[in-house]
């Protein structure tokens, strides 16, 4: 299964936690559109988990749509039966602003955070297995 893939982020800064204290290195952003891979896992819920992206009070800052998927070629995802070595996908789509309904069993956070221009994606922490590849859907960013 190959998949063309629309995601919402603007840019991904990567923190890097250290005594000298947080320092960010920005990720010049691939074209998404251009992206395909091969099946996606499918989970408990479904192929996607759908949740909300909350900070610290608990409200939800936008929508959270994930998946992962296996690389070109695979018809079929099953990680036990993949072999080893086998390199992962993770989609993660980020819709600031809005809170879709969570699969279960996420709770639906009571406040939702409003935003008028979303130009940055940070992450306050060290992102384990990040490769330093990040990207977004150029085509839905001009559309949006």
């Amino acid at each position: 299964m190959t998949s063309k893939l629309a995601i919402a982020l603007i840019a991904i800064s990567v923190f890097d936690l250290s005594a000298r204290g947080v320092s960010a290195a920005s990720i010049t952003p691939i074209n998404l559109d251009d992206l395909t891979l091969g099946a996606t896992i499918t989970g408990p819920v479904g192929p996607t988990v759908d949740a909300s992206l909350i900070n610290s009070d608990g409200n939800s800052l936008g929508d959270l749509t994930s998946s992962v998927s296996c690389p070109v070629g695979f018809l079929t995802c099953v990680p036990p039966q993949n072999p080893a070595g086998t390199i992962y996908t993770y989609i993660h789509k980020v819709t600031p602003g809005v809170d879709f309904p969570n699969d279960p069993p996420f709770p639906q956070p009571d406040g939702l955070l409003a935003f008028d221009d979303v130009n940055q994606f940070e992450l306050e922490f060290k992102a384990e297995g990040f490769t330093g590849v990040a990207g977004y859907s150029f085509g839905e960013a001009k559309q949006a």
